[in-house]
């Protein structure tokens, strides 16, 4: 047999060879990227967006030619404000590489978001010819508004709200523009209407309590604007009218906390507001996640709000120290000294806030009448550490108040 002639065949066998190698590789590329594309949905599913934002990014510096992850980058971005270019970018990019029907409702909600209103407009109008949808409807009757056309924007609302009697945007758009009317009385039917179908919609909450306000209604609009501010706490101007509210009806004390929460908000910039609305929506359900939530609160004189994020905290943690400790603080704080002694007695068990509990407790108990108790706590604190000085003057301060009994 002559070698010469085995060498093409060893050639063609190694090539062959070569090529499933790299099909299977190419599979198996193939079903990574899809085992991260269904990861980015997960999160995207969670309103995790800013992890999907990493992860699209790190895929995409792998493959730039995948349209669904320049989709879930714009959209990511879009709802967290990140940045506005490269938001924009990612959104033209998917249409590029794909003009599906919610590649190009993506790039439209950019566009709006941008406030592009004019190139939205045109691309919402070619949309509607494709397909008949409500989002795009509204998107075209606030471009209306924004652009100054309140005729158009009525003309939309009006034809849309026949199709698409639930969609409460529209309702609160409806209601909205009735107020800027002064027609206070026809807007509150559409309020409602919007109320049955999303009672936690915090603008259509807002115009309940203006409309209630109007009408002389102090007690309900105090009630529609708490709402608000609960729902979201940087409403400044629902802050604004609970206060007004508030004084109208002679509680001059709730008038004056909703006044130190306001100072606090409009002291924040928008962008702090923004970011921190993020946060409150998409947040991880972790113990670090809710104590930054209670400091948040705190700084914005919302001892209600971070109370609920400590209770949240303490149900994954029932040892955070420091948990314990600024919850005993904030009932103290509204002179609800019973309710605090349980998380103080916690507390104390944890040795290294034991101190810091027991001076806390100590005052509690004096504030109680419970001098006894009071007494038994500061002699532990001193006996170890005799030269602490809030526990040497509330000593002193129970024997004289022994001493005059």
């Amino acid at each position: 047999m002559n070698v010469r002639s085995l060498f093409p065949i060893a050639a063609s066998v190694l090539c062959f060879a070569l090529t499933v190698d790299s099909a299977e590789e190419a599979v198996q590329q193939s079903r990574s990227i899809d085992r991260e594309i269904q990861q980015i949905e997960r999160l995207v599913q969670q309103n995790n967006y800013i992890d999907c934002v990493t992860e699209c990014i790190q895929l995409l510096e792998r493959d730039d030619a995948l349209a669904d992850v320049h989709y879930y980058l714009a959209k990511s971005l879009r709802i967290v404000r990140g940045n506005p270019q490269k938001c924009l970018m990612h959104a033209r990019k998917a249409v590029e590489l794909e003009p599906s029907f919610p590649h190009q409702k993506e790039l439209l909600n950019v566009l709006y978001f941008l406030k592009r209103y004019e190139e939205a407009q045109r691309l919402a109008e070619s949309l509607l010819r494709k397909r008949d949808d409500p989002d795009i409807h509204y998107n075209l009757a606030v471009i209306a508004m924004r652009l100054g056309d309140r005729d158009a924007m009525r003309t939309r609302l009006e034809l849309m709200l026949k199709t698409h009697p639930d969609f409460v945007s529209a309702l609160i758009l409806r209601a909205s523009d009735f107020i800027d009317q002064h027609q206070y009385e026809t807007a509150a039917p559409w309020i409602e209407r919007a109320l049955s179908l999303d009672p936690d919609h915090v603008q259509a909450n807002y115009l309940q309590g203006r409309v209630a306000f109007q009408s002389q209604d102090y007690q309900q609009a105090a009630k529609a604007f708490e709402r608000v501010v609960d729902l979201d706490p940087l409403h400044h101007h629902a802050l604004f009218q609970l206060s007004r509210a508030y004084t109208f009806l002679g509680d001059a004390d709730s008038a004056m906390l909703v006044r130190r929460s306001l100072e606090a908000v409009k002291a924040l910039s928008e962008e702090q507001k923004d970011r921190f609305r993020i946060y409150q929506l998409h947040h991880p359900e972790n113990t670090e996640s809710y104590w930054n939530l209670c400091s948040f609160y705190l700084e914005i004189q919302r001892g209600d709000l971070a109370s609920q994020a400590l209770e949240k905290l303490l149900e994954l943690n029932p040892h955070h120290g420091d948990a314990l400790l600024t919850m005993a603080g904030i009932l103290m704080a509204s002179h609800q000294d019973e309710k605090a002694l349980p998380y103080l007695d916690r507390a104390v068990t944890i040795p290294s806030k034991q101190a810091a509990a027991r001076i806390a407790r100590a005052m509690a108990y004096y504030r109680l009448e419970r001098c006894d108790c009071a007494e038994a706590d500061c002699t532990a604190i001193l006996k170890g550490d005799p030269a602490h000085i809030k526990a040497r003057q509330l000593l002193d301060a129970i024997q004289r108040k022994k001493e005059t009994k």
